[in-house]
């Protein structure tokens, strides 16, 4: 008793007591603690911790307002009447016997015990955890007001009048039958079990996984408000009023078709399944994932809410009517033309296709990837809400009137010149290419590439958002009205119109000026602004004399700068 108080106070842990009864105020966690007796008439206001404490057995007239854990404790039996407002959190114990009326306000986890027999008329708020017991019967008219884990127990049987309220999960059990009048407001996982059989008008208001079960045959007029997962097993025919309102994940099953005008409230996935065609009016208001050999042809009227993915299929052919609101993979397909006014709503993937040419007024609202297609002319009007990479492909040109709201990357292409209205929000990638002229007044929102070009000018007003690099270029002058946002990647030996410094601490360490932003600045490292905010850098960033000796280089680049801004 006194190491017990000496621990509360020790804690500075709130409590009381009043004839011969012990308030704790809050939680009481003894972890930890070398505690090993409770003291009796205990009242604990919030959660009672006792995992993996020593201590051996509980005393009389325990209540614990919050949740109780004794998970993985010596305690091998509970008091009668015991009280737990919250979670009971058994697992892992010693305990064999539940005592009666015991009375559980949330979740009970029994989870790799040795009980073997629930109380009559158990009634669990929460979740009741029974996965890994030796529990063989469960008891009539149990009602769970949360999840019910059977998985991997030794229950055979569901009894009658049985009320779940959440998930119901029986994994590798052996069970072999559901009952018929099952009450079940969540999911119901069947994967790995002996059941054949699902009741008529079965209904899950959750998901239904079926994964590697013996079910063979799904009841007509079967509803899931979720998903349904038919992965790896023998059913071979979906019934016609099936519905699905949630994803339909038929990887290695045996389906061979499905229904007509059949619709998914979620993805559809076909992964080496047995299916060869699709039913007209397909409606997936998600993703359709196809990834088979055996699928040859879309079918009219197909609708994809979200993403199509078509990479490494046989299909040749895009229906006229197809719509995706989504992204549209095409890498590695067979595919070789769109269709005439087609757009995609998200991204649109043609890497490494046979596609040659984009049609006329494409739009699509994210990114577009060509690299490695053998597309070389994009179409005119072409619009793209996203980025579009073009990176080694043989495009020689930009049409007018040509759209990109994010990135440009024209990196190691064909082409020589840019439309002299262009101007691009994002950055624009032009390294490697055989680019040799930018249009006048050119803006470029991020950063601008032009690494290993043939450029030899760069236009009067150039305006840059970002990064501009210009290194392994013949530019010798930066223009008088250049304006840089981010920092200038230069050979400073090749530009007439800057002055540099190595003489620093580090002889790697550059500091240079060049005219840019209609004033004189200072890069060093990552650094490029005006002098008053290079010193300002220099002094939170240097001790005294290292800043000082910086901001004197400095100073003697602009005055070398000035100079020779005179003579150009």
């Amino acid at each position: 008793m006194i190491a017990f108080f000496n621990f509360l106070n020790d804690r500075s842990i709130k409590y009381s007591t009043e004839n011969k009864n012990i308030y704790v105020k809050g939680d009481l966690d003894l972890r930890d603690s070398n505690i090993k007796v409770l003291p009796e008439n205990l009242f604990v206001g919030g959660d009672l911790n006792l995992e993996s404490v020593k201590i051996k057995e509980l005393p009389e007239n325990l209540s614990v307002a919050g949740n109780l854990i004794l998970a993985y404790t010596k305690i091998s039996s509970l008091p009668k009447n015991l009280s737990v407002g919250g979670d009971l959190n058994l697992r892992n114990t010693k305990i064999k016997v539940l005592p009666e009326n015991l009375s559980v306000g949330g979740s009970f986890n029994l989870r790799s015990t040795k009980i073997e027999v629930l109380p009559e008329n158990l009634l669990v708020n929460g979740n009741l955890d029974l996965a890994y017991t030796k529990i063989e019967v469960l008891p009539k008219n149990l009602s769970v007001n949360g999840n019910l884990y059977l998985e991997y127990s030794k229950v055979k049987f569901l009894p009658e009048n049985l009320s779940v309220s959440g998930y119901l999960c029986l994994q590798s059990t052996e069970i072999k039958k559901l009952p018929k009048d099952l009450s079940l407001n969540g999911d119901l996982d069947l994967s790995f079990t002996e059941i054949e059989e699902l009741p008529e008008n079965f209904f899950v208001k959750g998901f239904l996984n079926l994964k590697s079960s013996k079910i063979k045959i799904l009841p007509e007029y079967l509803s899931i408000d979720n998903f349904l997962s038919l992965k790896n097993t023998d059913i071979e025919v979906l019934p016609k009023n099936l519905s699905v309102n949630g994803s339909l994940y038929l990887e290695y099953s045996k389906v061979k078709f499905l229904p007509e005008n059949f619709s998914i409230g979620g993805s559809l996935e076909l992964a080496n399944t047995e299916i060869e065609i699709l039913p007209k009016n397909l409606s997936v208001r998600d993703n359709l994932k196809l990834k088979s050999k055996k699928i040859k042809e879309l079918p009219e009227n197909l609708f994809v809410g979200r993403e199509l993915d078509l990479s490494s299929t046989k299909i040749e052919i895009l229906p006229k009517s197809l719509i995706v609101k989504g992204n549209l993979d095409l890498k590695y397909s067979n595919i070789k033309t769109l269709p005439e006014n087609f757009s995609v709503g998200g991204n649109l993937n043609l890497r490494n296709t046979k596609i040659k040419t984009l049609p006329r007024n494409f739009s699509v609202g994210g990114n577009l990837d060509l690299r490695n297609s053998h597309i070389n002319i994009l179409s005119e009007n072409l619009y793209v809400g996203g980025n579009l990479n073009g990176e080694s492909t043989k495009i020689k040109a930009l049409p007018e009137n040509f759209i990109v709201h994010g990135d440009l990357y024209l990196r190691d292409t064909e082409i020589e010149t840019l439309p002299e209205k262009f101007s691009i929000n994002g950055s624009l990638d032009l390294g490697f290419s055989k680019i040799k002229k930018l249009p006048e007044n050119l803006y470029v929102g991020g950063y601008l590439n032009l690494r290993n070009t043939e450029i030899e000018v760069l236009p009067k007003n150039l305006s840059i958002g970002g990064n501009l690099n210009l290194e392994s270029t013949k530019i010798k002058v930066l223009p008088e009205n250049l304006s840089v946002g981010g920092k200038l990647y230069l050979d400073i030996d090749k530009i007439q119109n800057i002055a540099y410094s190595q003489k620093c601490e580090d002889s790697s360490q550059i500091i240079f000026a060049c005219w840019v932003n209609n004033g004189f600045a200072i890069q060093m490292n990552d650094f490029l602004g005006t002098f008053q905010e290079f010193e300002k850098m220099v002094d939170e960033k240097y001790l005294g004399k290292i800043a000082i000796k910086y901001k004197k280089l400095a100073e003697t680049c602009i005055k070398e700068l000035t100079e020779k801004l005179k003579i150009l």
